[in-house]
């Protein structure tokens, strides 16, 4: 499944968390929100906090103890999923 079979919101989250600059480190909820432009108060930040959660659940994102949202890794089944396939031109 592709991320364009994510709703816009969600889209935008694995956008934001893949894009990061920074190394492992990941990216809070607050600095997902500010970058969503929306404002930083408890609610609108929960609301984005939620979003990520849901993604990390579903393998979209990964998530460390300190709740910092990073970019999942590729499993070997995505790895073997975009490899060549056999023959010079790629094709069978």
């Amino acid at each position: 499944m592709s991320v364009q079979s994510l709703a816009a919101d969600y889209r935008r989250i694995v956008g934001l968390v893949e894009d990061e600059v920074g190394g492992d480190e990941g990216v809070s909820a607050k600095e997902l929100t500010g970058r969503l432009g929306l404002h930083l108060v408890p609610a609108k930040i929960e609301g984005v906090r939620s979003k990520a959660k849901r993604l990390a659940e579903r393998g979209w994102l990964a998530i460390s103890p300190a709740g910092r949202f990073t970019p999942r890794q590729p499993t070997a089944t995505d790895r073997t999923a975009t490899a060549p396939r056999g023959g010079r031109d790629g094709g069978s």
